[in-house]
């Protein structure tokens, strides 16, 4: 009896680690976007993404060793890791654009159309089934967006497509990962992530830099 309850008790372990690992991320995630609003009144997106990437690279240090050092950020789908780098990109530039233009709490109502757009690419990235309910669902939550935004009002914001293009390409990052992490460790997944941000931000930096003249503001980077 205990061998049989032993599995279902490793999942629940499973379950709860996951659980708390989502909510510290989205913890991190909110503290990164209250920043990026602050810091984007005085420098560009791609600063922010540059400086995002730069400092990004540091707590990889533990992880990649961890998980094998050089051998563990060998991959067999440099394809995917290249695809899924440049949607966390645009993710980025595209929801650090947003939350500039529109109020925060506006801005991240409609960042949450990312789980609709998770569930929707699910089907045909990761082949898995999802049911009638949680279609009527992802409809439901299209059209509250749709209320949001309101398209063709003298209200419409188009701003607010910033959001829903960021919302897309998170969820398609978020996708490919779980499809990247039955092969790839954790550290080659989020460090070739981070070299696609940091390089074509790096080659646009000259463009657009301007030097921090606090050290608030570095530290805030």
């Amino acid at each position: 009896m205990s061998s049989a309850c032993q599995p279902l008790s490793a999942q629940q372990d499973h379950a709860t680690r996951g659980i708390a690992f989502a909510l510290s991320a989205f913890f991190f995630f909110s503290l990164m976007d209250g920043i990026a609003k602050y810091l984007g009144e005085a420098f560009h997106v791609v600063q922010l993404i540059f400086f995002r990437s730069l400092f990004g690279f540091l707590p990889l240090i533990p992880l990649i060793r961890r998980d094998g050092g050089r051998q563990g950020l060998k991959t067999r789908r440099p394809f995917l890791h290249l695809v899924r780098g440049f949607a966390v990109c645009a993710a980025l530039a595209t929801f650090f654009l947003g939350i500039q233009l529109l109020p925060l709490a506006e801005a991240l109502t409609l960042a949450f159309t990312s789980p609709l757009f998770m569930t929707l690419l699910s089907i045909p990235v990761l082949r898995e089934r999802v049911g009638v309910h949680r279609l009527a669902a992802v409809l439901v939550g299209f059209c509250g967006v749709l209320i949001i935004v309101r398209p063709g009002a003298e209200a419409f914001r188009p701003e607010g497509l910033y959001m829903i293009v960021s919302g897309f390409c998170f969820a398609m990052a978020s996708v490919l990962t779980r499809l990247l992490g039955r092969t790839e460790t954790n550290a080659a997944i989020t460090f070739y992530s981070t070299c696609a941000q940091f390089v074509p931000s790096a080659l646009l930096l000259p463009f657009f830099w301007i030097a921090p003249t606090e050290t608030r503001q570095w530290a805030l980077f």
